[in-house]
C-alpha cells in the first residue's frame, strides 16, 4: 500500500469512527461528533493511569489516536483532582466552545461507538481503571 492509499484509508476510517458517533448520538451534523470524540477521549485519557491511556491509544485508528494525544499533559490528571471537577463538569469545559450538546449524550455516543469498535478485553480493562462513576456509563 502506497502512502496515499495509506492515508485516505485512515481518512475513512475516521470518517466510519464519526458516522457511527452521529448516529449513536443521533446528530446529523458531524462536527457534533468530532466534538464528542474529542472531548470524550481526552478526559478518559487523563483519568487513566499512563500504561492503560497508552493503550487506549493503540487501539485507535491513526488520525483518531492523533487528537487522543493532542494537548496531552501528564499533570492534567492531576488538576481535576485538585479542582473537583466532575467527569461531566470537565466534559462541558471541553465541549462548550465547540457545539452545544450535554455532556451526557456526548459520552454516550463516544462510548457505545468504543464498544463496538474495539476489543471487549480493552473496554474490559479500561473499565477497570475508571472511578465507578465513569466506568458506569459504559453499561
Amino acid at each position: 500500500m502506497n502512502k496515499m492509499d495509506e492515508y485516505l484509508q485512515n481518512f475513512y476510517n475516521t470518517q466510519d469512527w464519526l458516522q457511527c458517533i452521529s448516529h449513536n448520538g443521533g446528530w446529523k451534523v458531524q462536527d457534533k461528533s468530532l466534538a464528542a470524540l474529542r472531548a470524550t477521549l481526552q478526559l478518559l485519557r487523563n483519568k487513566l493511569p499512563k500504561e492503560t491511556s497508552s493503550y487506549l491509544g493503540e487501539q485507535l485508528p491513526p488520525m483518531i489516536r492523533e487528537m487522543y494525544y493532542n494537548e496531552h499533559s501528564s499533570n492534567y490528571n492531576l488538576l481535576l483532582n485538585l479542582e473537583g471537577e466532575s467527569f461531566f463538569e470537565s466534559m462541558e469545559k471541553y465541549l462548550k466552545p465547540r457545539t452545544d450538546i450535554a455532556p451526557e449524550e456526548a459520552v454516550h455516543a463516544v462510548f457505545k461507538t468504543l464498544a463496538h469498535k474495539i476489543s471487549k478485553e480493552a473496554i474490559s480493562m479500561i473499565k477497570t481503571e475508571l472511578p465507578k462513576s465513569i466506568s458506569c456509563l459504559w453499561d
